[in-house]
């Protein structure tokens, strides 16, 4: 028990750890602009706009970047979708953390209470049970010699 009780004050190490990180990410992320940097070719220059989507007025919109900024705008927006990629990833990594938890401290529980631990790998003790009919069947047949 003194273990699944080391196991757990880790795991909720790791779970705080991740939210501050999420915390951070989103706030550097709001800060950045979203969407993508296009060029448009005229006749004479090359202009280039920022497309992104406004979620309050449901529709795409464009805004011109000068070409003095242009270096600056794409590094923030490569920085912003790197961002975003991260904390998608660490949001799957944390619902991991969540599960890991969540049977650390179910075994706490019954390891308290007396009851006995249920396994949570079920599926690798299974006791073999008899195939049906139609399972038998599907089963190949062996060769014959």
């Amino acid at each position: 028990m003194n273990v699944i009780n080391e196991v757990a004050d880790v795991l909720l190490l790791k779970r705080n750890k991740a939210l501050e990180m999420h915390e951070q990410y989103e706030k550097e992320i709001a800060k950045l602009p979203k969407g993508t940097v296009q060029a448009h070719r005229s006749v004479r220059q090359t202009s280039y706009q920022l497309h992104y989507y406004c979620n309050v007025e449901k529709k795409s919109k464009k805004k011109y970047i000068p070409v003095k900024q242009l270096p600056l705008v794409r590094q923030q927006v490569e920085r912003r979708q790197f961002l975003e990629k991260t904390l998608k990833e660490s949001r799957k990594d944390l619902e991991v953390v969540d599960r890991m938890l969540r049977v650390a401290n179910k075994r706490i529980t019954q390891k308290s209470i007396g009851e006995p631990l249920e396994n949570t790998n079920s599926h690798h003790n299974q006791q073999s049970t008899p195939l049906t009919s139609q399972q038998t069947l599907n089963q190949p047949k062996p060769p014959i010699k």
